[in-house]
């Protein structure tokens, strides 16, 4: 009874600092001091959004007589000082691209608490995208984490296309992949793309490499079958992080990027 009652309290316990230290789990940011600058090989513009309580960072990559913009959702670590760097592989096409830093990771302020405030800065760079340019076509591409967090702005505010790069079904299934001794309850970030790509009847593009070692490369087939809206294309050899490393990646972007319009 002493060891069962040993094992029982060690397990709470253990629980208690998983719910506790989620975040830390989680999320991992690179943190920048305000006057850092940022050097890329394509012009941009550095933006500031006040969402909530938070200073979001921004940066607005220039194109030439742009036909539409894309609003990148970057992963759960780092900072725009090296995810400002995916510009290479969209500088060819004629969109702007808009990215920024989740609140207290690079320069934007603020700390991420809750699923409800990465919705929320989410739309508020959103509508503070809109205002700036012409009324354009609008693209989401999410990354991982991102993934989640771009198929939820959809819902409210539909673009042309939606891309998800290494998505979950949900991050609460993809927590009890990684933690399966964790009751589902405790998972404070839901980010239910398994719910919300069914509502959407925009198209929705999935990649995801077939040995992905973080985000099981069945999430992707999953989400897949939810709707006949749902394209998923597959790289056979690609991880986690090398998608974009992939030759039928750069093709797959040229035909999404430029196809006619509203197709």
């Amino acid at each position: 009874m002493t060891l069962f009652l040993l094992i029982a309290s060690s397990y709470l316990l253990l629980l208690v600092c998983l719910f506790a230290l989620q975040e830390k789990l989680i999320f991992h940011p690179t943190l920048l001091q305000q006057d850092e600058r940022f050097t890329f090989s394509v012009p941009f513009e550095e933006h500031w959004v006040e969402s909530h309580k938070a200073t979001l960072n921004v940066l607005r990559f220039i194109t030439p007589n742009p036909k539409g913009k894309i609003l990148y959702f970057h992963g759960n670590a780092g900072s725009l000082a090296e995810w400002g760097e995916v510009v290479k592989d969209f500088n060819s096409f004629p969109y702007e691209l808009w990215i920024y830093d989740y609140r207290g990771f690079g320069k934007s302020t603020g700390t991420v608490t809750d699923e409800l405030s990465l919705h929320r800065d989410a739309e508020a760079i959103y509508r503070y995208m809109v205002k700036h340019g012409e009324n354009q076509e609008i693209i989401f591409y999410g990354r991982s984490l991102g993934t989640g967090i771009a198929s939820k702005l959809a819902l409210k505010f539909p673009p042309a296309l939606l891309i998800l790069e290494t998505p979950y079904f949900s991050f609460e299934d993809l927590a009890q992949q990684l933690y399966p001794f964790v009751p589902s309850f405790l998972v404070k970030y839901k980010l239910r793309t398994d719910q919300v790509l069914p509502q959407l009847s925009i198209p929705i593009h999935l990649l995801h490499g077939m040995q992905d070692e973080l985000i099981p490369f069945s999430s992707s087939e999953r989400l897949s079958e939810l709707g006949r809206h749902i394209t998923l294309h597959r790289f056979q050899t690609a991880t986690h992080n090398t998608v974009s490393h992939q030759a039928s990646y750069h093709l797959l972007l040229k035909q999404l990027f430029n196809r006619p319009p509203s197709q």
